[in-house]
């Protein structure tokens, strides 16, 4: 299958069947599109590399960074970024929720996907659980260029001195 560049990397569709859906994503600095699938659940696993994902959940924002072996799993109607923290590849799946079909064409966008001009990358709220036994979770908290949870944008570098 055809490889499709985006901002942020490149996907490599694997597998597009009625039941399951399998992209490898050759992730090289940027981020996702904010976006949620109306029926299918989305899965992250990473290879290689570090990404950032982030979450809309009912108290406000929350995020999970993803080293090699980590994955996460988004339920359907959710909206859900990634923000690539370091190069790698991430292999991503889908699956429909019961009596509907995976398809890759199942995607509301709210945003585009992009590169961050500066390439600094931070995403706010505490981490969700990642299922890998080398995670741990901490605290957000402002990072060296200033950004912290008050800011919206997935990158920001007004403040950054790089």
């Amino acid at each position: 299958m055809t490889p499709i560049q985006k901002p942020w990397g490149t996907v490599t569709p694997l597998l597009e069947d009625p039941t399951l859906v399998i992209h490898h994503l050759d992730v090289r600095s940027g981020y996702s599109s904010l976006h949620a699938h109306s029926w299918q659940w989305n899965r992250f696993y990473v290879r290689s590399g570090r990404i950032r994902v982030s979450i809309s959940a009912r108290t406000g924002w929350a995020y999970s960074e993803l080293g090699p072996g980590s994955t996460i799993d988004i339920p359907p109607r959710t909206l859900h970024r990634f923000v690539v923290l370091q190069p790698g590849v991430v292999w991503e799946v889908y699956w429909p929720e019961r009596n509907a079909s995976a398809n890759p064409s199942d995607i509301v966008r709210v945003d585009e996907n992009g590169n961050c001009p500066c390439g600094v990358n931070r995403l706010d709220g505490p981490l969700l659980p990642v299922y890998s036994s080398s995670s741990r979770e901490r605290e957000s908290t402002p990072d060296a260029t200033g950004c912290g949870p008050s800011n919206a944008s997935p990158c920001s570098c007004a403040t950054a001195s790089i």
